[in-house]
């Protein structure tokens, strides 16, 4: 079907600011405006379209999805426009691009904060940046394209040095995780495996982020973390359970048996009986205890002698299971 500039014959201005109207009728020159409204969020004034991308458009900047368009009226940006726009994106999810969003201010520093936010989270969406002002030198087509070009391109998608803790830049993986996503639901032990830097951690906080959305109990735990595997395991032990108390907002943190100290003979028991504690604690739900970098705890390959020679690697993961 052919995307081709407009607005929808429907769409209704009668209640919309002229200076805000006329903005978005800027953007039909590039996009087909599917959708506008005027919205009060936080004390905030907003209005907001979403445009499809023209043949052209998706076809130069590879754009599939409605973009948000959103117009804020505030001579001083603020950071609560951002929050505005998480919330818009998140009701639309079926409909808008999680990526890219445009934003026109009245702000005339707007570019400069804008190039800051990127700078200071790289996680950032990527926001083309307008002030109120610009679509009065030059041709609105030009101006959209050019910002487009600038702003889209300058991002590299692809280098980031750190796990992804957002869903902004994480592509093509949700096969994968609703697939662990179900062995969880199931009841069943899964492992991710794989080279370094292809995404192992970014995926361990996707899966997190889908039981937070559906309110399903979860724990993180960093095998590198030296507060980890320098312990025996019978300490690791103790460690899982006072971390999966504190994610958890436990009220019951008195009453398990770390304030006893897990020591060798009663470690494996402590820790069912804790664990139990904390899951009738929360209603009875599954609780997900996740690892990375598990090679940290594991026989030959870790940087503490009690997991690389010893029988703590054994005795460690008879207690989980037996549990």
């Amino acid at each position: 079907m052919t995307k081709t500039p407009g607005i929808h014959p429907e769409l209704d201005f009668f209640t919309f600011d002229p200076k805000e109207e006329a903005l978005i009728k800027q953007f039909s020159k590039v996009f087909f405006i599917t959708f506008a409204k005027a919205a009060r969020f936080k004390e905030g004034n907003y209005t907001f379209a979403f445009g499809k991308p023209s043949d052209e458009l998706t076809e130069r900047f590879h754009i599939e999805r409605e973009v948000l368009i959103l117009i804020s009226p505030y001579r001083n940006f603020e950071a609560r426009v951002l929050d505005f726009v998480d919330k818009t994106i998140f009701e639309f999810q079926n409909r808008l691009d999680k990526l890219l969003i445009i934003l026109v201010s009245a702000d005339e520093k707007i570019e400069d904060k804008i190039t800051n936010i990127v700078l200071q989270d790289q996680e950032s969406r990527i926001i083309i940046p307008f002030c109120y002002d610009e679509f009065l030198k030059t041709d609105a087509s030009k101006l959209i394209e050019g910002k487009l070009q600038k702003f889209f391109f300058t991002r590299d998608l692809f280098s980031f040095n750190s796990p992804l803790r957002s869903e902004n830049y994480f592509f093509g993986r949700s096969e994968a995780i609703n697939y662990f996503y179900d062995k969880y639901r199931t009841g069943e032990n899964s492992g991710l495996f794989g080279l370094r830097k292809i995404g192992k951690t970014s995926a361990l906080y996707a899966i997190r982020r889908l039981l937070e959305v559906r309110e399903e109990p979860s724990v993180f735990i960093d095998c590198q973390d030296p507060a980890l595997h320098m312990r025996r395991w019978n300490e690791a032990l103790e460690y899982i359970i006072k971390n999966t108390a504190k994610q958890l907002n436990s009220k019951k943190i008195s009453k398990l048996k770390i304030n006893k100290g897990y020591d060798l003979l009663n470690a494996s028991s402590y820790f069912e009986e804790d664990l139990i504690s904390l899951y009738k604690e929360k209603e009875s739900k599954r609780i997900l205890i996740i690892f990375d970098e598990i090679e940290n705890i594991t026989f030959e390959i870790s940087s503490s002698d009690h997991w690389t020679s010893s029988n703590d690697f054994i005795h460690f993961w008879q207690a989980i299971r037996s549990t």
